[in-house]
C-alpha cells in the first residue's frame, strides 16, 4: 500500500471514529430526553434498566457506523506471526490484575488529593443492585468494545510509531472521559489510558478481534470492587473495611490469573 493510500485510509478511519463517538453521544442524549418525557412524570430520574438500554442502543449504533466505514489494512498486512502471538497471549494473563491494581491505586490517589468526587451516591437498595449488576456486566462489555475495540482499533496500528499510538490512546481516553462526567475527567481519562494498554488491536487486525477481552475483564472487576466497597460503606463499615475488600478482590483476581498463566506455561513446556 502506497503512502497516499495509507494516508487516505487513516483519514477515513479517523473520521469514522469521530463520527461514531458523536453519534453515540447525540443519540444517547436524544433517547434519554425522549424516554424522560414519556416515562417520568413525578420529577424522578429514569430507571437504571432504561438507561442501560439507551446506552446499549447508542453504543451499538456507534459500533455499526464505525465498522461500516473503517478501512482495515489488507488481510496480508494484518496477519501477526504465530511466534509473536504466543508471547502476547502468555503475557496477557498478567495484564488484567496489573490493570486492576493500577485503576484502584489511581482512584484512591485521586480521591485523597481531592481531584475526584468523594461523595457517596444515595441509591435505593433495588436501584443499587440493578446498577451493580449492569456495572459489572453490560456496561464493561459495551463500553470496552466501543472505546477500546472499535474506536482505538480504527485509529492505531501495531507497527505505528510510539507517538502516533499514544495520540490514538489519548483521543479515545478523552472520549471515554467525556461520557463519564460523574467519575471526574482526570480519573476516567487515566482509566481509559490504562484499559487501552491491555486492549488488543481491534479493527487494525481484522474485525474478528474487535472485542478487547482483557479490558472488559479489568473494567468489570474494577466496577465490582467499587460496588463491594460502596455496599460496605453504606452498611456502616469503617473506611479500612471497604479498602480491604477492594484489595482482597484484586489479590484473588491476581492469584487466579497468575495460576492460570503458570498452568498454561507448564503445559507448553511439557
Amino acid at each position: 500500500m502506497g503512502n497516499k493510500d495509507e494516508k487516505k485510509r487513516r483519514i477515513v478511519n479517523a473520521i469514522a471514529a469521530a463520527a461514531a463517538f458523536f453519534a453515540v453521544f447525540a443519540l444517547s442524549r436524544l433517547l434519554s430526553a425522549a424516554a424522560y418525557a414519556l416515562l417520568v412524570t413525578d420529577g424522578s430520574h429514569l430507571p437504571a434498566g432504561v438507561n442501560a438500554a439507551i446506552w446499549a442502543v447508542s453504543l451499538g449504533a456507534g459500533c455499526a457506523l464505525a465498522l461500516a466505514v473503517v478501512r482495515p489494512r489488507r488481510e496480508a498486512e494484518n496477519v501477526i506471526p504465530e511466534e509473536v502471538r504466543k508471547p502476547l497471549r502468555a503475557g496477557a494473563v498478567y495484564l488484567v490484575p496489573a490493570a486492576l491494581f493500577l485503576l484502584l491505586a489511581v482512584n484512591i490517589t485521586i480521591s485523597l488529593t481531592g481531584l475526584g468526587s468523594a461523595e457517596v451516591p444515595s441509591y435505593s437498595t433495588r436501584e443499587f443492585i440493578i446498577r451493580a449488576i449492569l456495572g459489572c456486566t453490560v456496561y464493561p462489555i459495551l463500553e470496552e468494545t466501543f472505546f477500546r475495540g472499535v474506536l482505538l482499533g480504527a485509529l492505531r496500528e501495531r507497527d505505528d510509531p510510539f507517538l502516533l499510538r499514544l495520540a490514538a490512546v489519548a483521543a479515545t481516553a478523552a472520549a471515554f472521559a467525556a461520557v463519564h462526567p460523574d467519575g471526574g475527567f482526570v480519573f476516567t481519562f487515566i482509566a481509559g489510558v490504562i484499559l487501552a494498554a491491555i486492549a488488543p488491536y481491534g479493527t487494525s487486525e481484522g474485525r474478528r478481534s474487535v472485542i478487547p477481552v482483557g479490558a472488559i475483564a479489568a473494567h468489570a472487576l474494577y466496577n465490582l470492587s467499587l460496588y463491594v466497597s460502596l455496599a460496605l460503606t453504606k452498611a456502616g463499615a469503617e473506611p479500612i473495611v471497604p479498602l480491604s475488600a477492594i484489595a482482597g478482590i484484586a489479590a484473588v483476581t491476581a492469584g487466579i490469573m497468575l495460576l492460570t498463566g503458570g498452568k498454561s506455561r507448564w503445559k507448553e513446556k511439557k
